[in-house]
Order: C-alpha cells, then sequence, then structure tokens
C-alpha cells in the first residue's frame, strides 16, 4: 500500500466526553494525518456518561453507564 493510498481522519473531527450533567470531562480533535482518534476512558460502577463525536455541524452521541 502505498502513502496516497492511506486514508485519514477529516482534519477537527472531534471526541468529546461529558459527564451525566453534560459538563465536559476531556476533547480531543484529529490532526490532518490521524488514521484514529484515541481516548483511554475510565469509569466507576454506576458512572453514566455521553461521548460525542462530531465534524463541523453534524454530531453523533452515544450514553454510556459503567
Amino acid at each position: 500500500m502505498s502513502t496516497s493510498d492511506k486514508s485519514y481522519l477529516p482534519s477537527g473531527l472531534k471526541l468529546i466526553v461529558l459527564d451525566e450533567a453534560g459538563k465536559l470531562i476531556r476533547e480531543v480533535s484529529s490532526r490532518s494525518q490521524d488514521d484514529y482518534i484515541q481516548y483511554k476512558c475510565t469509569a466507576d460502577p454506576g458512572d453514566r456518561f455521553s461521548v460525542k463525536v462530531s465534524l463541523a455541524e453534524a454530531s453523533f452521541t452515544e450514553f454510556f453507564a459503567a
């Protein structure tokens, strides 16, 4: 596979972790040649949080309970 065949995430794609109240815990953004975003999230049993993935005006949020 040549480097020109490599796919990258769009620059500025955001991974946002929010607590149960919607307060920002962490935000990570992709850069121009990232092929993934990695963030290690730890939670205690019973914790509730959400993860939001966004790019420009589009976003998707998923809710989790540990």
